[in-house]
């Protein structure tokens, strides 16, 4: 079995209403394709067990955020059918056929903490 050597990571920053039913609003999206993280002429597997530092750029937006909205960030390893789906084999997603889960670590200790820097601007 290879070892897992692509990863696509995205995040879509959520609205999510204190309704009853908890329901959550898409507010904007971003997008890395893990293995472009450095340069999109020359892409560069991850390495497993490695941990790596992802900055990924949310499309612009504006929205407020009234008391009792809270702020929440999805990550996953694929948006499709947004984006190409990806298998996690390091292989050719255009041409496999098989597919492999991915799992997802996001760090949250104080010497790896994980953060979202929000841009505010007052009425």
């Amino acid at each position: 079995m290879r070892p897992r050597r692509r990863r696509t990571r995205t995040g879509r920053p959520s609205s999510t209403t204190s309704t009853p039913d908890g329901s959550a609003y898409n507010v904007t999206y971003g997008f890395l394709r893990a293995r472009y993280r450095a340069s999109y002429e020359t892409p560069t597997p991850l390495e497993p067990e490695r941990v790596y530092e992802f900055r990924i750029r949310f499309r612009p937006t504006a929205m407020a955020f009234l008391p009792g909205h809270r702020l929440r960030v999805d990550v996953s390893s694929s948006d499709f059918p947004m984006y190409d789906r990806n298998h996690n084999t390091g292989g050719n997603d255009w041409e496999e056929a098989e597919l492999r889960p991915a799992h997802q670590l996001v760090l949250h200790s104080a010497d790896r903490a994980s953060h979202l820097v929000l841009p505010l601007v007052s009425a």
